[in-house]
């Protein structure tokens, strides 16, 4: 599986996701080719709990936490001045409380601290 494990937000930043993983070990890929994990990274340089996701972001957090036996997840970094080595939150998409509106394109993310 490790061979799979892709960064594709670097080369399509319009997928909605930087990376493409797999949930567990049996995993494998789907009829797309694609993993069962999407992962979209966010970070913050300074200690700070909030973030920024876009209307596309959205949509496709939206299309794949909805599909059977997949996952689109949020790994947060703040305070990346002291080069934390994992992610401070990992958040499933479906925990996200966004209101949305029509014409906006992006949303700030305020999280809690935990």
């Amino acid at each position: 599986q490790e061979k799979n494990v892709r960064i594709v937000g670097k080369k399509n930043i319009r997928l909605g996701y930087d990376v493409e993983s797999f949930l567990t070990k049996k995993s494998t890929l789907n009829y797309e080719g694609m993993g069962d994990k999407h992962i979209e990274v966010k970070s913050r340089k300074h200690d700070d709990f909030s973030f920024i996701i876009s209307k596309n972001e959205l949509k496709m957090g939206e299309l794949l936490s909805n599909r059977k036996n997949e996952e689109y997840l949020i790994y947060f970094w703040n305070n990346l001045e002291s080069n934390p080595t994992k992610p401070t939150k990992i958040i499933p998409f479906k925990e996200l409380k966004i209101k949305t509106c029509e014409n906006c394109l992006n949303y700030l993310v305020k999280l809690e601290r935990n």
